[in-house]
């Protein structure tokens, strides 16, 4: 088994040289911050097009509230918020992005649904470099 997790473990770090590779040299935080507003830019005009099929996606989310308090929702890898203005009226949203360049991005669209962005907590982890 040992041996198992040895070959996985390297062949792992392997696939992943290139990224070890572009940290060392410094293009991964380059690219830690200009991903976010590549990804922002697109997904403006990629809502516009997927708009319809994004609602007929969302428009069950109403009947999974709780009879007591707010529908929960976990957003992994939200990004810059492309999925917010699908979401339920009072609903509460916690999400989640390895990447912290993309709060910017967040807090933009925030602000335009939700006209205030007083509930929104920024929490660091160890992911946050």
């Amino acid at each position: 088994m040992t041996l198992f997790m040895n070959a996985c473990a390297f062949l792992v770090n392997v696939l992943t040289l290139p990224l070890h590779i572009a940290e060392v040299i410094g293009l991964l935080s380059f690219y830690k911050r200009v991903f976010p507003l590549i990804v922002y830019k697109i997904s403006i005009s990629y809502n516009d097009k997927m708009n319809d099929n994004k609602r007929e996606l969302f428009r069950n989310l109403d009947k999974f509230y709780p009879t007591k308090g707010s529908l929960r929702i976990l957003e992994l890898g939200c990004g810059s918020g492309a999925n917010f203005e699908h979401y339920p009226t009072g609903c509460r949203i916690t999400c989640i992005d390895p990447n912290p360049h993309f709060q910017k991005y967040l807090k933009k669209i925030l602000h335009v649904i939700c006209k205030t962005t007083k509930y929104f907590y920024l929490y660091k982890t160890g992911f946050w470099r």
